[in-house]
This record gives structure tokens, C-alpha cells and sequence, in this order.
């Protein structure tokens, strides 16, 4: 097949919209397949923090072959800081191009069987649209998140002027429109795959994140014996969605209760909230640490480094049906993992049986589990059981082959009504 991916998010960026592409072409790649890429030039997650990779690819030719063979074209974009009105618009512009470059090639001769389009952003799923009418190919939408359930639910009702909640409302009703017209809907979790059917779209189906099999577990022994001290990573997203003030919060109350243990705690990413975080760190003295973004061997060193690690959501009901992936991920490592989550998050902690599950922004409930680590290490000793639970389950060979059979089955509906 001759596949277009819609993207905002491509290598050489680090995240994990990069991360699950940079997996699936690779793969697709290699089973013979022709991959087209259009997304912008790397610039996530923000000006500063992107400056270095800026420069770096800065010689990278607007149309070139990605790692895998692909062929990968750089849109127009809009450099932004974090305000999310900014990044709007950088990703309204890099759609918009896509639609335009998507015309031009299709006159030029080019054909494409299916168009993929991944969201966020946001308007890559109206990019795909027009795409898919334009050039009269089947279009599946990859939903990462559950949009529109993270901002508001469709058929919220609503009392008052509540001006703000009536804007939301009404995106959330247009974009669940927009949902109606793929072909496929591809979701990352069971949960949210479940509420799209309840609400009759066309055809949902689920392909999760995942993990490689060259992950870090292979390279990374045991923690070793550190008696009293207790060390703690996030690397992630530090955004508004995650609620990290509840780590800073728990790490002020466990040193508190137990002043005796020297507790360590290093937050690694960019976000929206990283300079509020930091803030609050000053302000109270705390033993925190912020890293920028960091490539794969300087990740591997904070697990090394570290006795736990720790994924975050926020306790909203839309979260329920969202997987942070960096779960998989930590759950392959052999360091003591917590999860501030609940619904499908929880449910695959469950199935593990390996860390511990907290209740999200409950900062008590953390501080009584870092002191109950510190205290014991023993506890700490996971094994290899979420390791061989994950590469079973979540593993991206198996993952890619399951998207293509997607991606075949799309284009022989369309040929079939074409």
C-alpha cells in the first residue's frame, strides 16, 4: 500500500506521539509497504526547549528519507512558546499545508491508498478530512487522547450563560462530527474505543501503544541497596493533564513525616507547568530536580538512577479511558513503578501485579507509600513480571501488523464501494 501519515509529531522529535510512529513505519516500512509522512520540521515541544534540535536539523531538506525509508514532507509551521493558543495555531498551520501539499502531489501524479491522520493536533483530523475527499481515499483517524471527552462530553447539558462551557460544548459537538466522517476511528484504549461505539460511529477499532523489544530492561540492573534514601523519577509530559503539584506535595509531607530518609525526586520533560513547578520547589526547599527532554541514553541513566518511577494523571473522568504510554515503558524496566491513575491505566497495573497504584492528586496516599519504600527496600524488587506481561501484550511487532490488517481492510471497503 502507498500510505500517507498526517502527523504533527515525527522523529527526530522525543515524545510519545514520535516514539509510536517512529515503531509503526518503521515496520510498515520493512513489510514492503511505501510510506508518506507530512508533518512539520522538529520543533516540540516549544522554541526553547527545541532550539538545539532546531539547529541541528537545520540543512535537513524540506522533502527527504526518514530513517526507515520513508519519505517524509516538511510543512510550514508556526514556532511557538507554551501558551496553547500559540501551538493552536502552529498546528492549524501545518494542517492547513498538509491539505495543500496533499493537492499538489495528487496533481503532480502521486497516489495514495489510505490516508491516516493522528490527532493531536486537533486539526490534523480536519486535514484528514479534506484529504480524503480531495483525493478520494479512505481515511482512518487515530485518536491518541479521548478527544473530545478530555474538554467536554458531546451531550453535556448545560445551565446559565456559562459562556466558557457552551464554547466547549459546541467543539466538542463539531468534532465529534468530524469523528463521523473516517472511515475508521482508531483509538489507544479499550475504554474509550467502547464510548465511541456507544455513540454509533462508523467502525472503532483499538490499537495500543507499546513497547520494542529492544527496551532498556536488558541494560539496567537491579536497584541497588540505598538505605535512607528514597529516589524518584518522572520523565513525561509536564503539563496541565498530569498533576504533578501532588508529587511536590507528597515529597513535602514524606519528608515531614520522616525527616531521617533523604528523598530524591528528578522531573524530566517540558510542559505547560514546568515553571509553576519549579517555582513551588524553590519556595519550599525542596530536593527536586528538573531535567529538559532527554535522548534515549541519557533516559536509561535516570532509570539507572532511580529506586521508582512514577506516571501521573489527573483524577477527570475522561482520564479513566486514557493510558499514559509511558506506562508500557516503565513497566518493561526493572524499578518499582507508581501510577497515579484509575480506569484502563488501573486495570493493566492490576493485571501486572507489580508497584502500586494511587489514588491521583492524593498527595497523602503518596507520601505514606514513599515512606513505607524508603523503609523497607526490599519492596522495591520487582522482578521480571510486568517485563514479560507487556512484551506479550503490548508489543509493537505484533501491534504493526494488527494496524496494517486495519489499513487493508479500509482499502478494500473503498475500492469495493469506489
Amino acid at each position: 500500500m502507498k500510505i500517507l501519515v498526517v502527523t504533527h509529531y515525527y522523529p527526530p522529535e522525543i515524545g510519545a506521539p514520535q516514539r509510536r510512529w517512529s515503531a509503526l513505519v518503521k515496520r510498515w516500512q520493512k513489510s514492503g509497504h511505501q510510506v508518506t509522512v507530512f508533518c512539520p520540521p522538529p520543533h516540540y515541544p516549544d522554541a526553547e526547549a527545541s532550539r538545539f534540535l532546531r539547529e541541528k536539523h537545520r540543512d535537513t531538506p524540506r522533502i527527504h528519507r526518514g530513517k526507515y525509508g520513508e519519505r517524509v514532507l516538511r510543512l510550514p509551521y508556526l514556532l511557538h512558546g507554551p501558551s496553547g493558543v500559540t501551538r493552536l495555531a502552529d498546528q492549524i498551520i501545518t494542517a492547513t499545508s498538509s491539505v495543500g501539499k496533499a493537492l499538489i502531489l495528487a496533481l503532480g501524479g502521486d497516489r495514495f491508498d489510505v490516508v491516516v491522520a493522528t490527532v493531536p493536533g486537533l486539526p490534523s483530523a480536519y486535514a484528514g478530512i479534506a484529504i480524503k475527499k480531495l483525493l478520494r481515499v479512505p481515511l482512518v483517524l487515530e485518536l491518541r487522547d479521548a478527544w473530545p471527552d478530555i474538554v467536554a462530553r458531546p451531550s453535556q447539558e448545560i445551565s446559565g450563560i456559562a459562556l466558557r462551557e457552551r464554547v466547549k460544548r459546541r467543539f466538542s459537538r463539531s468534532f465529534t462530527r468530524a469523528q463521523r466522517q473516517a472511515d475508521v476511528l482508531v483509538t489507544v484504549t479499550h475504554r474509550f474505543a467502547r464510548k465511541l461505539r456507544g455513540r454509533n460511529m462508523q467502525e472503532v477499532v483499538t490499537i495500543t501503544n507499546g513497547v520494542t523489544p529492544t527496551m532498556f530492561h536488558s541494560r539496567i540492573d537491579p536497584a541497588p541497596q540505598r538505605p535512607g534514601q528514597l529516589r524518584l523519577l518522572y520523565s513525561g509530559t509536564v503539563g496541565r493533564s498530569q498533576g504533578l503539584i501532588t508529587l511536590l506535595q507528597a515529597l513535602e509531607m514524606a519528608q515531614k513525616a520522616q525527616p531521617e530518609t533523604r528523598f530524591k525526586l528528578r522531573i524530566v520533560g517540558e510542559g505547560a507547568e514546568r515553571q509553576m513547578l519549579q517555582d513551588y520547589a524553590r519556595a519550599r526547599n525542596l530536593p527536586v530536580k528538573f531535567q529538559p527532554l532527554q535522548p534515549r541514553s541519557q533516559v536509561r541513566k535516570n532509570y539507572k538512577w532511580c529506586d521508582a518511577t512514577i506516571v501521573s494523571l489527573k483524577n477527570t473522568p475522561a482520564f479513566e479511558r486514557t493510558v499514559p504510554s509511558k506506562l508500557y515503558e516503565l513497566l518493561t524496566v526493572p524499578r518499582f513503578p507508581i501510577a497515579l491513575v484509575t480506569g484502563e491505566a488501573a486495570d493493566i497495573m492490576q493485571a501486572v501485579g507489580v508497584g502500586a497504584l494511587v489514588e491521583p492528586e492524593n498527595p497523602q496516599e503518596l507520601a505514606d507509600l514513599w515512606c513505607r519504600l524508603a523503609t523497607d527496600r526490599s519492596l522495591l524488587q520487582v522482578g521480571h513480571a510486568g517485563r514479560d506481561f507487556i512484551f506479550k501484550n503490548y508489543n509493537y511487532d505484533q501491534l504493526a501488523q494488527r494496524y496494517l490488517t486495519v489499513l487493508e481492510k479500509a482499502v478494500e471497503t473503498g475500492r469495493t464501494h469506489s
